[in-house]
């Protein structure tokens, strides 16, 4: 079976942006939230510290992918010969 190089760099690379942008969530979220909240507000905190992580994550890991699909047209294009079209 023949493993298909764009796509196993796109995969690393999503996975290594959405786990880097999900520890500095939690990191920033851990330092300027207090120790001291009780059991209910720490749940809370805890619930949307994760679903914030995951929404950045995922938001940051797509534009990375759309970054290199940019990147891989642009260099087969040099590899024909000719400059790349907009895509504006």
């Amino acid at each position: 079976m023949k493993i298909n190089k764009e796509a196993a760099i796109k995969s690393t690379v999503e996975t290594i942006v959405s786990v880097g942008v999900g520890a500095v969530v939690g990191h920033v979220i851990k330092s300027n939230v207090p120790s001291s909240l009780k059991l209910f507000p720490r749940i809370t905190v805890g619930v949307g510290t994760f679903a914030l992580s995951n929404v950045l994550g995922d938001l940051a890991a797509k534009y990375t992918t759309g970054q290199i699909d940019e990147m891989m047209t642009q260099i087969r294009a040099a590899q024909r010969g000719f400059p790349p079209i907009p895509n504006d």
